[in-house]
This record gives structure tokens, C-alpha cells and sequence, in this order.
């Protein structure tokens, strides 16, 4: 039986409606797959998440048709900072129905994603798989690309938090430090702050390069400000706090959650780091202390909080499980230079690039 399957640039925003539909589909059946218990994007937030990634991001994206736009059973998409280092890596993803997996379509995308990078001047590609999809994995590893980075994410049940273990963490003494003050804002960060966010995240990304596997990205206010609108695309509410030294106001550490209104029972619970010359005196653990008591008095409908973490995070892994958080899903970032792919996909059996794929 031969089956004819049809691959086509994409973008929602010159799609009909049909086309949209299926595209949903396949998003949601995708995620599905991973997180069967965890409810899904509706569209209007997936499709406003969708277009501030495209603003955020120069991206190129493809899907692929079954039969006459019957099916849309693929997607995959290369995307590329805007801020361009001269070295930084493009980020692509492949994603195939589990129904029409192991037919040469994986390999027929990553032919496209090699010649869009090889355009772009791009040497390094970078993936992610994850273990509730090790198709992924099987589909990577073959072509000789090495792990740079693991890490996973965990859930944790609210009800099941010690308040004892809160209300502690809530007094900790401070050293070195006179006093402690802490912070909060609603939503992006106020401007008259985004300076100070800025050169706060530069310093813990630089002192941790170990752990995202490569150097060189700038924070400036511009590039934190697109990102924090990317953030709040779908509808997102979040909450940031911060705690200070109260004598000298200098910022000390951040943490951040996140959360649908159109899913009430979780929140995730994102950014959280503080400053290297401050760690070890309790800040990481009094910022989650006053971040769960936050969620304890003002949402009361969340159940679960989930977070991801690197592997290698050693400080944040240790607080979150003394809190009780669970494992739920691991991830590996896969790189491989744009050079290594093309070669690995020259010694396949591809058809001519027509866009079509016979089987």
C-alpha cells in the first residue's frame, strides 16, 4: 500500500479554519501522550502563545498532511534568537502522531531544519526529548548527538505540605545579612526594576554555565521585557518575589510562579535562584516559604504545584524535595553541529526533496 504524505511550510496565521483545527488536534493529542493527566491549552491561549513565540523568535515551521488535508499528523520547526552571538545554537523540534511514526518522516524534516540552518549560518543544532516519549530518543541518538543538558520536572500536592516545615523556613535567620526584606509583584516586571532583573539574571546565568551547556547570551531589559510578553501571551498570570538586604536594597534572590485561570488546580512554579555571594544562609528557602504561603491564602482551588529543574541543580533540588516535590518527567537537550546532521542524513535512503515521502 503506498501512502502519500505531504509536507508544507506552516503558519497559523495563514491557515483557514480547517487547517487550525487540525493543528490543535495534533498539539493536544501530542501532549496527550506525555501528560495524560494534565489538562491542555485551550485554543485561543494556544494560538496567542503561537504568534508571541513567532515575535519573540524567527522561526520556520512545517507540517505534514495525510491524503488531501485530511490529517495533519506532524509538525516540526527550527527556531532562532534574534539576538544573534555569532555562535548560538538553533533550537528544533520534531513531533509526529504515534500512529505515523518509523515512516521516514522524522528524517524528511530534519532534512529541512538542516538547510534552513545551513542558510542561516547556523553550525549548532539543539533538541529535546523527554521519557514519556522515548521515540524521541530512539529517533536522536542515531545520529551521533551528544547530551548536553538533563533535567526533569516535578509535581508536588499541596495538600500534602508540612505548614510546620513552611512556618520555619518563614522565620529562618539570615546570615550575614541584618535584616531581610522581601517583595512581590503581579505580572511583568515595573520598569523602574527591569534594569536591576536584568543584571540579576546575567550574574546567576553566569555562574551557572555548567548547567545550560553553552556561554555567551546577554540580558538586556529589551530581551527580559520580550520574554516576560511571551510569559503573559495566553492569558498567564504570574507572581514574582524577590527578598533584599534591607540595609543596602541590593537584590539577593527571585522567585517566580505561574498559573491559567483556565486551570485553576495548578501552578507552576518557575524562576528561583539567588545571587552566589548569598546562597547557603536560607534566602532559596524562605522565597519558596513565603511563595507557598502566597498560594495558601489567595488560591485556594490549586492542588499542585509543578517545577523543572536541571539535574545538576543541586541547592533547588535538595529544597524541593525536602517539600515533597515528585518526579514526574525527565528531559535531555540533544546537540549535534548543523555539519554532523546533513552527513548523518546523506547516507539515508531519502526520496528527492519535493516535499513528497512515498512508502
Amino acid at each position: 500500500m503506498i501512502s502519500k504524505f505531504t509536507i508544507v511550510p506552516f503558519s497559523v496565521d495563514s491557515s483557514n479554519q480547517k487547517q487550525i483545527n487540525a493543528w490543535y488536534t495534533l498539539q493536544r493529542n501530542l501532549r496527550k501522550e506525555i501528560l495524560p493527566d494534565e489538562s491542555f491549552l485551550t485554543m485561543e491561549e494556544l494560538l496567542a502563545h503561537n504568534r508571541a513565540i513567532h515575535e519573540l523568535r524567527d522561526s520556520v515551521d512545517w507540517c505534514i498532511w495525510h491524503g488531501e488535508d485530511e490529517a495533519m499528523v506532524g509538525l516540526s520547526g527550527v527556531r532562532f534568537s534574534r539576538q544573534d552571538s555569532g555562535n548560538d545554537p538553533a533550537y528544533f523540534t520534531v513531533q509526529i502522531d504515534q500512529n505515523y511514526r518509523r515512516n521516514g518522516i522524522g528524517s524528511a524534516y530534519l532534512r529541512r531544519i538542516v538547510e534552513t540552518a545551513t542558510e542561516r549560518g547556523r553550525k549548532i543544532l539543539r533538541v529535546q526529548t523527554n521519557d514519556r516519549c522515548l521515540s524521541g530518543e530512539k529517533f536522536i541518538i542515531p545520529t551521533g548527538a551528544d547530551i548536553v543538558h538533563k533535567g526533569h520536572f516535578n509535581i508536588l500536592v499541596l495538600k500534602d505540605v508540612e505548614k510546620t516545615l513552611i512556618n520555619s523556613w518563614l522565620g529562618l535567620p539570615v546570615q550575614g545579612f541584618k535584616e531581610l526584606t522581601t517583595g512581590n509583584w503581579e505580572g511583568i516586571t515595573p520598569e523602574h526594576r527591569i534594569q536591576e532583573i536584568s543584571d540579576f539574571y546575567q550574574v546567576i546565568y553566569d555562574a551557572g554555565k555548567e548547567q545550560h551547556g553553552h556561554s555567551g547570551y546577554r540580558f538586556t531589559p529589551e530581551n527580559v521585557r520580550e520574554g516576560e510578553k511571551v510569559s503573559i501571551s495566553m492569558g498567564k498570570k504570574v507572581h514574582s518575589i524577590y527578598a533584599a538586604d534591607a540595609e543596602s536594597n541590593r537584590l539577593l534572590g527571585l522567585t517566580k510562579i505561574s498559573w491559567y485561570p483556565s486551570r485553576p488546580s495548578l501552578v507552576s512554579q518557575g524562576y528561583t535562584a539567588v545571587l552566589p555571594d548569598a546562597r547557603g544562609r536560607g534566602i532559596g528557602r524562605r522565597l519558596k516559604a513565603e511563595m507557598l504561603q502566597k498560594v495558601f491564602r489567595d488560591m485556594p482551588r490549586v492542588e499542585y504545584m509543578k517545577t523543572g529543574n536541571a539535574d545538576n541543580n543541586d541547592a533547588i533540588l535538595k529544597i524541593n524535595a525536602e517539600l515533597g516535590f515528585r518526579h514526574q518527567m525527565a528531559t535531555k537537550t540533544w546537540q549535534i553541529e548543523t555539519a554532523a546532521l546533513e552527513e548523518y542524513l546523506s547516507k539515508l535512503i531519502l526520496l528527492p526533496n519535493t516535499g513528497h515521502i512515498q512508502i
